[in-house]
């Protein structure tokens, strides 16, 4: 595997989601995924990011193993001209229906990594392009993707189709995910970088904009705060038309 400057990330948390996106600010990115706007700020120092993440765990100790967090912490910026929102505890972004707003007039490209599971997400213009499960890269077809190759040449490059049976052991799965964001944008993220950018409080499933919990699922979601591809909720064309996202400041 080509060396991998997003690497640590998969080492330095067990649950994580990094989202890049072309064409937006860092700002914009979190706007666009959920997070209330007067929420955004510029942590101080380091100290000030560990509060963030222990205060996200403590909203779902609140609340009890059934309801889960009400949110996770974001980290966000501009880096190599793309932007990005790095949850070190969450998975909230993977959303279908914020997906699709983070990628209206813009590229998205996501990957989350949940203990030994990693999943991969490509949007263009509020349209999933192709979406795989790194341990099966194979039945990307089957996600509903509409160019599931689109790509490929650059999963080939990063390691994935490597072993013949299709199987990588869990430390390369979590990094290949990692690895292919890189090959596809050029990005490059440290840890002081994305200590020292932007910083938010991103709404768990049925707390953001793809609107509340359907009916007979009004407790949202339960257990770790992870979303799963079941529990994605579908994305919901018209709520995002007349959508303005123009005019945003910031990083």
């Amino acid at each position: 595997m080509p060396e991998n400057p997003l690497g640590w990330i998969a080492d330095a948390y067990e649950t994580h989601c990094l989202t890049l996106a072309q064409g937006v600010t860092g700002r914009e990115l979190l706007m666009r995924l959920g997070c209330d706007a007067g929420g955004v700020t510029e942590l101080a120092d380091e100290g000030e990011a560990s509060a963030l993440q222990e205060a996200a765990l403590a909203s779902g100790e609140r609340r009890g193993e059934q309801q889960g967090e009400e949110w996770g912490a974001v980290h966000a910026g501009v880096v190599g001209g793309w932007a990005y929102a790095l949850e070190p505890g969450s998975a909230w972004a993977s959303i279908d229906e914020r997906l699709a707003r983070a990628s209206r007039g813009a590229r998205v490209i996501c990957c989350v990594n949940t203990g030994p599971l990693s999943h991969l997400f490509y949007w263009e213009d509020g349209s999933l392009v192709t979406e795989f499960d790194a341990m099966a890269p194979e039945l990307r077809a089957e996600q509903g993707g509409q160019d599931p190759d689109r790509l490929v040449v650059e999963m080939r490059r990063v390691g994935f189709f490597a072993a013949e049976d299709g199987t990588v052991d869990d430390a390369d799965e979590r990094e290949l995910g990692l690895a292919l964001l890189h090959e596809v944008t050029g990005v490059a993220l440290s840890d002081d970088v994305t200590r020292a950018g932007l910083a938010g409080r991103i709404p768990a499933l049925y707390r953001g904009p793809e609107g509340p919990a359907p009916e007979g699922d009004e407790d949202g979601p339960a257990g770790d705060g992870l979303v799963s591809g079941a529990g994605r909720p579908p994305v919901d064309g018209a709520s995002l038309t007349g959508t303005s996202y123009g005019g945003l400041a910031g990083k």
